[in-house]
């Protein structure tokens, strides 16, 4: 129904400037020869020529004079029937129920907004929480134009946005309504001046006041479904890890019982057998793939296996230069540099370190075999909230994009004697924790993996066994 309504106004509007349009043009025609008549009467010894640059410099200051009573007409301010709350805020509501997104929402309250209100240029922001940072949705509608813009805040810096995000701001806008729903704060609507008027009449803004909750209401509901499909996606993802976890464990299980009765008979067979030294050979490569079928075992036991943190005061700084001690092989070997960059006054967090070595050293060596032989990786460390965060940036030829949304997935490789594990046992020590593991990559030019950690892991409500913290 509001749909129909908005098209039936929209068409009378078109019709209602076509005809202002017409005859305004056929009054100027008309003034303009009755001027050059009525000059050529009164100043008969004047040139024609000078005549018609009169009537015209004249048509010109009656326009510059007439320019506003003639914007207010075609926008229709004088004929524009003025709404009730009455009116629209059921039609609001109603616009608002058949949203299934934000951009939805967005598209038909900036519609209805920039009618009703008769202004050219008006915004919704909207607020998303999420961990470590906040996102920021800026819709805006200039005309018919819609945009979007999606900044990530950092919450020790709330107030950072991009230079090149062209967005309204409280200080630009003509008038800035703060929605709110349940004393939570939702967004802003950020309007523009109104076309016709400097300044908002009052009557405007009450009748603002009075669709702002509906519209705060509308897009907290959103919101809140969205929040649960992405939690009904994590507890998918997870029951799958789980189940993956499980299978995984059992099979390793079973394989490494016979794979120890294998290791010992190879050992017994090599000290005793008098075994000549190429059949010494093969049974030292045999022991050695046994070795490395053990290794991996121990990756997808890890994997499956859910057990305590070891939590103590770590210093981000030991970390990461322990890990790099202990990648050092494959980085000598490889030929490659690594830089650390450490800013001043990191905090001192609470979480497990072997795990967060662990995680550091998978980061290093990926990055080490991606770029090959030679290069430099960069690990640097600062402040991020309450928490920090280490980035390890890489100079190799970055991750195609048919791969990106697998990398963190058990069992994914892209090399010929990976186990598919690192990646997923570091997510997951790094998510015990509470913390965010992710990458941006640009092929030809390298990825930087970002590990962000909470200064102390959350209690897990599930099991509170599962945190074991140590004394200080």
């Amino acid at each position: 129904m509001g749909s129909k309504f908005s098209r039936r106004q929209m068409l009378i509007q078109w019709v209602w400037r076509l005809i202002l349009f017409t005859t305004l043009t056929a009054a100027g025609l008309m003034l303009y020869h009755g001027l050059v008549f009525l000059l050529s009467y009164l100043f008969v010894s004047m040139s024609y020529l000078i005549v018609q640059s009169l009537a015209t410099l004249s048509i010109a200051v009656i326009l510059i004079l007439a320019s506003r009573p003639y914007r207010e007409l075609v926008h229709g301010h004088f004929f524009r029937k003025q709404t009730s709350a009455h009116d629209l805020v059921p039609r609001m509501r109603d616009e608002i129920a058949q949203c299934r997104d934000v951009f939805e929402l967005a598209q038909r309250v900036l519609a209805i907004v920039q009618r009703e209100f008769n202004v050219e240029d008006v915004q919704l922001t909207f607020y998303y929480d999420q961990p470590f940072a906040l996102e920021v949705t800026h819709l805006r509608r200039t005309g018919e134009l819609m945009q979007r813009v999606i900044a990530r805040v950092r919450e020790d810096e709330p107030d950072a946005l991009s230079d090149e995000e062209d967005v309204l701001t409280p200080l630009t806008a003509g008038h800035t309504e703060v929605l709110t729903h349940r004393e939570r704060l939702v967004g802003l609507l950020l309007l523009g001046s109104q076309r016709s008027s400097k300044s908002w009449k009052t009557r405007d803004l009450e009748l603002i006041a009075e669709i702002s909750p509906v519209i705060a209401s509308g897009a907290d509901q959103v919101m809140m479904v969205r929040h649960i499909n992405e939690t009904n996606q994590r507890l998918f993802e997870s029951d799958k890890l789980i189940s993956i976890g499980q299978l995984a464990s059992g099979i390793a299980h079973e394989i490494r019982n016979p794979l120890t009765s294998i290791r010992m008979n190879l050992q017994g067979l090599n000290r005793r057998a008098k075994l000549s030294d190429k059949d010494k050979q093969r049974v030292q490569i045999s022991l050695d793939e046994i070795n490395r079928l053990d290794d991996i075992i121990s990756e997808i036991m890890q994997f499956a296996r859910r057990t305590k943190l070891e939590v103590a005061p770590v210093k981000a700084e030991s970390l990461i230069k322990t890990a790099i001690s202990m990648a050092r092989s494959e980085l000598d070997q490889r030929n490659i540099e690594v830089i650390t960059r450490f800013q001043k006054g990191l905090p001192v967090i609470r979480a497990d370190e072997n795990r967060l070595i662990r995680v550091v050293i998978n980061l290093l060596i990926n990055a080490a075999q991606a770029m090959g032989k030679g290069g430099r990786i960069t690990i640097t460390a600062e402040p991020f909230g309450t928490g920090i965060e280490v980035m390890v940036i890489d100079q190799g030829p970055g991750i195609p994009k048919e791969l990106r949304r697998d990398i963190f997935n058990p069992f994914f490789t892209t090399k010929a004697d990976g186990t598919g594990l690192g990646l997923a046992n570091a997510l997951k020590f790094v998510q015990e924790h509470g913390g965010e593991l992710d990458f941006t990559t640009e092929v030809g030019e390298g990825t930087t993996f970002s590990l962000r950690l909470p200064p102390s892991p959350p209690v897990h409500l599930d099991d509170p066994s599962a945190l074991r913290v140590l004394p200080t």
